[in-house]
């Protein structure tokens, strides 16, 4: 975190300046239409080669003794994510640091927008404009609140993974929307029961899953959405698009601890890799 605060404040390197580089990379690879070359992107970043492997993580940018560098991909992951995590890994050459001696960057998961984490943050938000022009998305957006099929339709143009398309989408109206990635899991401190044997005379506890924030943007200047909220509603058509595995639309009141809101919510199953996981948009309503 130090790191990521000092190549902040002392550097000044922030939204701004990789949306310069962004749009500077986009201009020279003569970017007019969707979907986005990114093999010209890269080429253009001196990134020799771009290929998929069985790896853990979700993108390796390796330098080489040669000069340039290579992009591994994890091949497990859809097509559209990997676009994504490659568009993560060429904003990584962005960094004056990378420019002076390139280093190895190694990105177990993409696409979190965790601004904890101040460089991981910056080349999740270069990937999505890289990936998503603003000059060719925003001419796009529903006039109206987004929806579900929308953000589908958006996924397909762009060729980007359902979730930075929604983050796109809500970034325009990020007061009154937001996106909320749920899975079930446990608590993290639950995490450990799984591994302890019981004293003797006693059971083992065994902790039960819950569908749990696994990350959330938007609704700016309301609340903040934490990492590993429950969902403590018992009937909500958020679990009962994870159960059913189905889409769902309604109205309803979600706690997120810090704050409550009532909202419109649309639901989408998701899979990834062995577990299901919902994506949910919400929208509040100016009755709120």
């Amino acid at each position: 975190m130090r790191q990521s605060n000092e190549l902040k404040k002392e550097n000044k390197i922030d939204e701004n300046f990789i949306l310069k580089h962004s749009h500077k990379l986009l201009e020279e690879a003569e970017i007019k239409k969707t979907p986005v070359d990114l093999v010209v992107l890269a080429s253009l970043r001196d990134i020799r080669r771009i290929l998929e492997k069985d790896i853990k993580e979700a993108g390796i940018l390796v330098p080489l003794s040669t000069g340039g560098a290579e992009i591994y991909l994890r091949k497990q992951d859809n097509r559209n994510r990997k676009r994504f995590t490659c568009c993560h890994e060429i904003v990584h050459t962005f960094f004056p640091d990378y420019q002076l001696k390139p280093q190895q960057r190694v990105d177990r998961e993409v696409g979190e927008y965790q601004k904890d984490n101040w460089r991981e943050y910056l080349c999740d938000f270069g990937a999505s404009e890289l990936l998503m022009p603003s000059f060719l998305f925003q001419p796009q957006l529903p006039k109206m609140r987004p929806t579900i099929n929308s953000l589908i339709d958006l996924s397909n143009k762009f060729e980007s993974s359902i979730e930075a398309t929604a983050i796109k989408i809500v970034r325009q109206n990020p007061q009154k929307t937001a996106v909320v990635i749920w899975e079930e899991k446990y608590k993290p401190m639950e995490k450990v029961f799984e591994y302890l044997s019981p004293l003797p005379g006693f059971e083992k506890y065994k902790p039960q899953k819950k569908l749990r924030v696994k990350f959330g943007y938007g609704f700016e200047n309301i609340g903040y959405i934490p990492k590993d909220k429950s969902l403590e509603e018992t009937e909500n058509i958020i679990l009962e698009s994870f159960v059913k595995k189905k889409k769902q639309t309604g109205l309803e009141k979600i706690n997120f601890g810090n704050f409550n809101v009532k909202c419109e919510v649309q639901t989408l199953p998701l899979e990834y890799h062995d577990q299901i996981r919902v994506l949910s948009l919400l929208y509040i309503n100016k009755g709120r």
